[in-house]
């Protein structure tokens, strides 16, 4: 599946650091399983490959009643891609998606796994586990 979803994102435009760092995340945020059925662990909220909750959740159920889509690994990627390059249906802000972009261009799979984390997911501090979210975006990053 990390591979599948590494090719989706790759066909999107993404950088290899940028795709690095998303996987980074997702392996983290997923516990590994790279399931876009994914439900937090201890009952929260958070739901899919980027444990989408709150308003993002919200968000991403509009999106996919309106567009008449299943939920699925390629429309949450593509929800987030589209959240990344327009903010529309769900606006993360414009400073945060040019500290994103600016990150994933610079072809540092560390940066661009921070800046996802930090400025899109937006994980508990306490709980963002960022040295693993780096081992998994390197360890991609280092194989591909």
């Amino acid at each position: 599946m990390v591979n599948w979803i590494a090719e989706q994102l790759k066909q999107k435009g993404y950088s290899d650091a940028a795709i690095a760092g998303i996987l980074g995340n997702i392996a983290v945020e997923t516990g590994g399983s790279y399931d876009y059925q994914q439900q937090q662990y201890g009952g929260g909220p958070g739901r899919g490959l980027f444990q989408m909750e709150g308003g993002m959740l919200d968000a991403y159920r509009k999106y996919l009643e309106q567009n008449k889509l299943p939920d699925g690994a390629r429309t949450q990627i593509d929800f987030v891609d589209m959240l990344l390059k327009s903010g529309e249906q769900y606006d993360i802000g414009a400073g945060h998606r040019q500290k994103i972009a600016n990150a994933f261009s610079q072809g540092n799979p560390e940066l661009a796994t921070a800046e996802f984390s930090d400025r899109f997911l937006r994980p508990n501090p306490k709980k963002a586990h960022m040295q693993k979210r780096m081992k998994s975006a390197n360890a991609w990053w280092e194989q591909k």
